[in-house]
């Protein structure tokens, strides 16, 4: 028997009981344990029974003895051999197993914390300051010896001032979380670029790795450049989308609508390539007005179709995960060739894409808005709006949620005259969150973040 359960490390003592099961006695009975077991290093192997009566039995305590490695692998069964012999005239093997346990370490969950220092959103900005969080899970049988957690930065505009963090033991079947400061350059490109970590966790050998990256910022394509020129869409089909500034439009001056309407049996696509670099949620709010059943906007990742929409739709939102690499994304109106429907269309807005690194063609437009603010800023609702435009210009100012949903439209659109306007946004009942404010004018579009924290 042992004495105890037998973990990594460990100095064992062996009480060991021989029986005779013959029907003569035994004498100078000496026994000798012995392993092939890299992991084990006996260190008494020897001891002596003197007689053993006929079908009785004896027991030594503390008989033999052995030391475990300090890094073994967890749940193994050591094999161990008991040669007993009679001074020469008689030997008899037994063999037997023991269990040996140590910890198992996993780098699992990883959050984003940017509540004290950034703008609260769970994801990385350019220029703020967050918390990354590791989880450490113990998934073997002993407690781990002290470990520590190192966060490395592969690639990306992100520095960890502090990269090293004691994490001390690990429970068997629990975990420890690893927290990381880090500061985001604020040269970083929004939504289309992300960075590179690895995580390495040490308890004096026991180890677990964890490569991963986290995008900075998000990409939005509402089309309010009034072209398809700011991102690299394929729009060339037969019947091309076209972008639409009156009707009912999800938010801002623009949407992009299908080109195919009354045209029986038709097809209009609306093609964009991405190369996806670091695995998130694509979401987008579409609209659609056809014969139910048989007209469709149809939506593809890769030629695969994942979702499809017929009949009277309004404005609703839809969030697809993807995988890196690179991948076409498809919007389809397809039309039968019979009964027209509705307004015989569909609609797609707001588009957030996931990480992403492909060329943006950005268009030059006339910039009328000097800028656009807001302060405090974190605040409690009580932020201040302010705007300075250049010229005379239509203007539409709109606050959105965290996901691109209308909160307030807080000047419809109108003619106004160049100068600085200030709106306040304490008549609005803002819960804790992100806020997104966009300025459109008649040439040019400026969106902001707001953060309310109560």
């Amino acid at each position: 028997s042992v004495n105890g359960n037998v973990e990594y490390s460990e100095n064992v003592n062996l009480d060991m009981t021989l029986k005779n099961v013959g029907s003569q006695n035994a004498t100078s009975i000496t026994a000798i344990l012995s392993t092939t077991n890299p992991n084990i290093t006996i260190t008494d192997s020897t001891e002596n029974y003197g007689t053993i009566n006929a079908n009785s039995s004896a027991t030594q305590n503390n008989a033999f003895a052995f030391n475990v490695a300090n890094v073994i692998t967890d749940q193994q069964s050591a094999q161990f051999t008991v040669t007993a012999s009679d001074g020469g005239l008689g030997t008899w093997q037994t063999n037997f197993n023991i269990l040996l346990n140590a910890p198992v370490l996993q780098a699992t969950t990883i959050t984003v914390d940017d509540a004290a220092f950034g703008n609260g959103n769970g994801r990385l900005d350019p220029g703020e300051t967050a918390t990354i969080n590791i989880t450490t899970l113990n998934n073997g049988h002993a407690i781990s010896p002290i470990a520590n957690g190192t966060l490395i930065v592969n690639s990306g505009l992100v520095t960890v001032p502090v990269n090293n963090v004691g994490l001390g033991t690990i429970a068997a079947s629990s975990n420890v979380i690893a927290s990381f400061n880090v500061n985001v350059d604020a040269g970083a490109q929004t939504g289309v670029y992300a960075s590179s970590f690895t995580y390495n966790v040490n308890a004096s050998g026991y180890t677990a790795t964890k490569f991963f990256t986290l995008p900075v910022g998000i990409k939005v394509e509402d089309f309010e450049s009034n072209t398809f020129t700011e991102f690299p869409w394929n729009n060339n089909g037969i019947y091309p989308w076209t972008i639409i500034n009156s009707g009912n439009i999800y938010e801002g001056n623009y949407t992009a609508r299908s080109g195919n309407y009354n045209i029986a049996s038709s097809t209009s696509d609306l093609n964009i390539q991405i190369n996806v670099i670091s695995a998130d949620t694509l979401s987008f709010y579409k609209k659609v007005s056809s014969e139910d059943t048989w007209d469709f906007l149809k939506f593809y990742i890769d030629n695969i179709l994942l979702d499809q929409w017929s009949g009277e739709v309004n404005w609703s939102r839809n969030a697809y995960y993807m995988t890196t690499g690179t991948h076409t994304l498809k919007w389809s109106y397809v039309k039968d060739g019979y009964v027209d429907s509705g307004l015989d269309a569909a609609w797609v807005d707001f588009i957030i894409f996931p990480p992403m690194n492909m060329p943006l063609n950005l268009p030059q437009m006339n910039n009328d808005i000097q800028y656009l603010t807001a302060y405090p800023n974190p605040s409690n609702s009580e932020s201040q709006i302010s705007f300075n435009i250049i010229k005379n210009s239509n203007v539409n100012l709109t606050l959105l949620n965290s996901i691109g949903q209308v909160v307030s439209v807080l000047i419809p659109d109108k003619t106004i005259n160049k100068g600085t306007y200030n709106i306040s946004l304490s008549d609005i009942n803002l819960q804790s969150g992100i806020y997104y404010c966009k300025l459109t004018t008649d040439d040019y579009a400026k969106t902001i973040k707001i953060v309310v924290v109560k």
